[in-house]
């Protein structure tokens, strides 16, 4: 997931703990921001997908990735969209998507039990996205 802090600084160190995170700033004083790591919201731009902890964050990523600024109209590629919108009130247009945004739930799967001699133990589990993206 990307995390996004209110200032511009580096992030020097950052530590997970109970649902929130703890960004050591270059600067030496700590942001905490609160992120779940069981839960996403994800871009539905065309087939990009990437998850982000905050409907917010996939806005700004959305306007910085996937607005052509070379023109003055753009199609919209967001999941079920494909209307024309002017680049100017396209900011706009992307924000009405992003706030309508669901969270997803990570859900533990628990699979057969994996040979040692593979280096796993017995009682590996992987973890699935609800929308069946592995992740390792």
């Amino acid at each position: 997931q990307q995390l996004t802090t209110s200032t511009s600084q580096s992030i020097i160190s950052m530590i997970y703990k109970n649902n929130l995170v703890y960004c050591g700033m270059e600067s030496g004083t700590i942001e905490i921001l609160q992120c779940d790591i069981n839960q996403v919201y994800r871009c539905e731009y065309a087939s990009c997908r990437q998850p982000f902890s905050r409907r917010e964050d996939v806005f700004i990523h959305a306007r910085l990735f996937h607005v052509q600024h070379s023109s003055t109209i753009q199609r919209c590629l967001w999941k079920h969209c494909m209307k024309w919108v002017p680049l100017k009130k396209f900011g706009d247009h992307l924000r009405v998507h992003t706030e309508n945004l669901v969270l997803e739930t990570k859900q533990e799967v628990t699979t057969s039990p994996i040979p040692n001699t593979y280096g796993f133990s017995s009682d590996s589990s992987i973890t699935t996205y609800s929308t069946k993206t592995l992740l390792i």
